[in-house]
């Protein structure tokens, strides 16, 4: 756990972000595997300290379903039968 707090520390001040003591505390005090797992994910395109804290369900990132090819067709262009033709 506390090789993970010091990799989120590292990469947030690699990023540029403003490490304040609070900061620090808050990341090597957490004993929330997770939580950490989480904000480094975060950390890697945050733009603000914010983006990274936030509540977990306020930017919880959840891969879109994966449609299925009748909702991938461009509109008018049914599925056609290949023993058909169009002559």
């Amino acid at each position: 756990m506390k090789e993970k707090a010091e990799r989120l520390l590292r990469l947030m001040e690699r990023r540029g972000f403003p490490l304040t003591d609070e900061t620090r505390q808050r990341v090597t005090t957490c004993t929330d595997v997770p939580l950490l797992d989480l904000w480094f994910d975060r950390a890697i395109d945050a733009t603000t300290l914010d983006e990274i804290f936030a509540a977990p369900s306020s930017t919880k990132r959840v891969p879109a379903p994966a449609q299925s090819p009748e909702h991938t067709a461009v509109p008018g262009q049914g599925p056609t039968d290949p023993g058909s033709s169009a002559d």
